[in-house]
């Protein structure tokens, strides 16, 4: 029998999950829903966020709080340049299977990344400095302090997301590009530049994560194989395309995973994902919130 307090834990653990999907989630779901692409080097950026919390705040010896801009702007230059000279070929050239190029060139992408990694930083594992080394407890509730600042972090960095998308010049680009290209050119939005913006902040986003996250889980090189499955398992529960839609299901899958480990059993905490994806596919095959010609 599970007590109080120890639901309330995994449910407070569960969030984190959440925050750790939700961020990777949104990025794959801004990626999609304005270009229709999967990027498969994901998971590598996430990694490389990683790496570059870690050496910020050892190497250079950043406090962890003024690392977290380093680790989101080495995944926005990386996707600038993945989408500038990789992508954008593929909707400004004219070849045969477009589509297929572009998951083909990606997963290249993530081996590539992988393989540096391995190369560069070797195969040890990295532990950077925690945010708030405490214990907090409250009413026989045991939080980590770390915990508590990583789910507040990322929590407004979403929240700063949507108010970009919803109520900036950019976010309206953006999402008049996704919902009509044609309109958005007659209105004179640069396609190409809105592209590699969405590539980039997509991509910020997966590094910002491997960096808020590096001290819990540890920077190594192969640390974004199993996030980026679940950000792609969260994204097409959430519906395809819609960014409300994968934060919410990201803390649905995060609880749930956090709950179900504890209760039925560890070993399957990795397969949770996929029947409740199985489960929601059978109901609503669009996803939660996905709608036809769903964006955002």
């Amino acid at each position: 029998m599970v007590s109080e307090g120890t639901l309330v834990s995994l449910v407070i653990y569960g969030g984190f999950l959440g925050m750790l999907f939700a961020l990777m989630a949104a990025g794959v779901s801004l990626i999609f829903g304005l270009m229709k692409l999967v990027n498969f080097a994901h998971g590598e950026i996430y990694m490389m966020g990683g790496y570059a919390f870690y050496y910020a705040t050892t190497l250079l010896g950043l406090n962890p709080y003024l690392a977290i801009p380093v680790s989101f702007f080495t995944g926005f230059f990386m996707g600038q340049v993945i989408e500038r000279f990789v992508i954008r070929p593929t909707y400004t050239t004219r070849m045969a299977r477009p589509d297929e190029y572009a998951l083909v060139i990606t997963f290249g992408i993530s081996l590539f990344l992988q393989q540096f990694a391995l190369n560069v930083f070797g195969f040890e594992y990295y532990r950077p400095p925690s945010f708030w080394q405490a214990i907090v407890t409250v009413l026989n509730v045991t939080v980590s302090g770390n915990i508590i600042v990583v789910t507040a972090i990322s929590t407004g960095i979403l929240v700063s997301l949507f108010l970009f998308i919803n109520h900036t010049w950019w976010g309206l680009a953006l999402r008049c590009t996704s919902q009509n290209l044609e309109g958005a050119q007659i209105a004179g939005i640069n396609p190409k530049r809105t592209n590699n913006h969405a590539f980039a902040l997509g991509s910020g986003l997966a590094a910002v994560a491997g960096g808020l996250l590096a001290s819990t889980y540890l920077v190594y090189p192969t640390m974004g194989q199993f996030p980026v499955l679940q950000a792609f398992v969260v994204v097409i529960i959430g519906g395809l395309g819609s960014l409300k839609g994968a934060v919410i299901a990201a803390f649905v899958l995060g609880v749930s995973e956090s709950v179900l480990s504890v209760l039925v059993s560890s070993s399957y905490s990795q397969v949770y994902g996929f029947v409740i994806l199985v489960v929601v596919l059978l109901v609503r095959p669009q996803g939660l919130f996905g709608q036809k010609g769903r964006t955002f």
